[in-house]
């Protein structure tokens, strides 16, 4: 019914009717620069990824949660955050995966407590963006030192990279099969497609 939208610029997450595709109502507490958003598998929470620290110098980096029943912030994650972008929820909902460009890893969040319970820091140059096969077998993570990492859900550990056509990779997403990944490539100019069974 809604997509939320990280507006940088503007300090906000934008919400969009889906029916109307209007902007029906914007959320401004607590964010500086969000770079990042996903929905919890319920639909109940939304986490935003948002440099304060690493952008601007004026209060820590962060994922703020967003209820939204009512669009307002109800909390925030600040331990072991350092310019985050990309987020992800597991499809069971239990974790999500941050993309921690500062310091070279992902975080892992407990999402029934909100707390970070570990970090993932083998392989990354500048991770920016985090998706989960629809299993929740795998993750893909784009490095913006050029290449795609693959971690195992089950042991938080990567287990290989995908390194070839890449030229500062930013977003990625699994299609629904998870036969397919799509990565777009920021200074190529395209988006490259990920076949999963053979990567």
């Amino acid at each position: 019914t809604y997509a939320y939208v990280a507006n940088q610029g503007s300090s906000n997450v934008v919400i969009i009717n889906t029916a109307s595709n209007t902007v029906v109502n914007s959320i401004t507490s607590g964010f500086s620069e969000p770079q990042g958003v996903a929905f919890s598998p319920s639909g109940t929470y939304a986490y935003v990824t948002n440099c304060n620290t690493s952008c601007f110098g004026n209060g820590p980096d962060n994922v703020v949660i967003i209820n939204t029943a009512s669009n307002t912030v109800t909390g925030s994650i600040t331990s072991d955050i350092s310019q985050p972008s990309g987020v992800a929820f597991s499809p069971s909902g239990t974790y999500a995966y941050v993309a921690n460009a500062n310091s070279n890893n992902v975080v892992i969040i407990n999402t029934a407590s909100n707390t970070v319970t570990g970090s993932i820091t083998s392989g990354f140059n500048e991770p920016y963006g985090v998706a989960f096969s629809p299993s929740g077998t795998y993750a893909y993570v784009t490095n913006l030192g050029n290449n795609v990492v693959i971690i195992n859900t089950a042991s938080n550990t990567v287990t290989g990279s995908i390194t070839s056509g890449f030229n500062k990779p930013y977003g990625v997403a699994f299609s629904p099969s998870g036969t397919y990944a799509y990565v777009t490539n920021y200074n190529y100019d395209n988006v490259l497609i990920i076949n999963t069974g053979t990567s």
